[in-house]
């Protein structure tokens, strides 16, 4: 049908009607409405979905966070074997009754074994650790007693495993929870170091940390480690130049000062490491033996209980009495003393803060000829309200 004339011409220049382009217009303008709408949703869609993926990466954080604090807790569960806590059912009740009793000392009345994987349980961080080291050190002594080794070649078992075990701890806690664990392997040393002769001591531990010792920074424990066949027997009649070795270790026993000499034993028998202060030990009647069964107690509650606030216990109080309290009973002599301890970017800061024990052991590495323990290339450290009645 051809169009009129008027609608030819507009046809031909290209024109529209005046309501055809006042609808085009508003068609326009509700397309442009439609558009500017589309352009806020997609706006507040860009906006969720960026919303969702911070939510999602917040979810995957927890989660992960989670999963790690789940690994970490297993992790935990592993290390607070309760293998190693509780008792076989042939155990003698009075040694049992002994270490329950060191136990609620610094645990609290009414605590039981199985409150030891809780370090809530504990006074410190650092005391729940000082006590697993100390365990797991043990059960590494008894396996190696097992392994039929001599005697110091158990101590040598537990001294490798205590230091590797302080390591250990930092995966709990950042540098260790402030634990700080030293050493001295008196059995191996040689002229000039001091001979075991001097105080009657086989091992020389040191443990510090105010975190640990509330009331100062150090105590020293002197260990004379014995090696039987006969379980809970222990005989103390050795003798060594200077005397009888349990006299050189009564000398050096003196809680009041922060220092503690103790018998442990190593038997295969027994699947952990009983110890006896060296006070409660008599042999005026010329008889050196002790039934550890009856006056023993196991050897990590023993040295836990030993860290804890008591009216008649002293500690060092800083770097410089503990040197001087170590350079009187060694009679000048020097100390090859290993620090077992945390590793991690914290140890290498407080190595650099005069850290008690890293300052110990430099002073008699500096006298050995020895090079600074943390300057030393890495793994070459490896060279060689109760009162106690003590």
């Amino acid at each position: 049908m051809a169009l009129p004339f008027y609608d030819s011409v507009l046809s031909f220049f290209g024109l529209a009607r005046e309501e055809e382009l006042l609808a085009a217009n508003q068609k326009i303008s509700q397309l442009s409405e439609i558009l500017q709408r589309l352009k806020i949703s997609s706006a507040n869609l860009d906006s969720q979905l960026k919303e969702a993926r911070l939510a999602l990466l917040r979810v995957e954080d927890k989660y992960e966070q989670q999963v790690g604090r789940g690994k970490l807790m297993r992790k935990q569960l592993d290390w607070c074997s309760m293998r190693l806590v509780e008792f076989p059912i042939e155990t003698p009740v009075n040694f049992q009754k002994n270490t329950l009793i060191n136990l609620e000392s610094f645990l609290g009345g009414g605590a039981r074994f199985s409150d030891l994987g809780d370090p809530r349980k504990f006074s410190s961080p650092a005391q729940w650790l000082l006590y697993w080291c100390m365990a797991h050190a043990s059960d590494a002594a008894v396996e190696a007693t097992s392994g039929a080794k001599n005697e110091d070649g158990v101590s040598r078992a537990f001294l490798d495993e205590l230091s590797q075990q302080a390591k250990t701890a930092s995966s709990f806690l950042d540098g260790g929870g402030g634990l700080q664990i030293a050493y001295n392997a008196i059995f191996e040393q040689c002229e000039p170091a001091m001979k075991e002769a001097a105080v009657g001591a086989d091992i020389l531990l040191i443990v510090a940390g105010s975190p640990l010792i509330s009331d100062g920074l150090a105590r020293v424990f002197w260990i004379q480690a014995k090696r039987s066949d006969s379980g809970f027997n222990l005989r103390f009649d050795q003798e060594n130049k200077n005397g009888l070795q349990v006299e050189a270790l009564s000398r050096v026993h003196d809680p009041i000062r922060g220092a503690f000499g103790l018998y442990m034993q190593y038997a295969k028998e027994l699947p952990y490491v009983p110890s006896v202060p060296v006070s409660k030990l008599s042999w005026t009647d010329g008889k050196y033996s002790a039934d550890l069964s009856a006056i023993g107690v196991r050897l990590p509650e023993f040295l836990v209980m030993c860290t804890g606030k008591y009216r008649n216990v002293g500690s060092f109080a800083d770097i410089g009495a503990l040197k001087a309290y170590l350079e009187e009973v060694s009679e000048m002599k020097p100390l090859y003393i290993v620090t077992a301890m945390a590793d991690g970017p914290e140890y290498s800061q407080k190595l650099s803060k005069n850290h008690l024990l890293s300052t110990i052991s430099d002073y008699y590495r500096e006298k050995l000829g020895i090079a600074k323990s943390h300057q030393r290339e890495k793994g070459r450290e490896r060279e060689r309200g109760f009162e106690l009645g003590m």
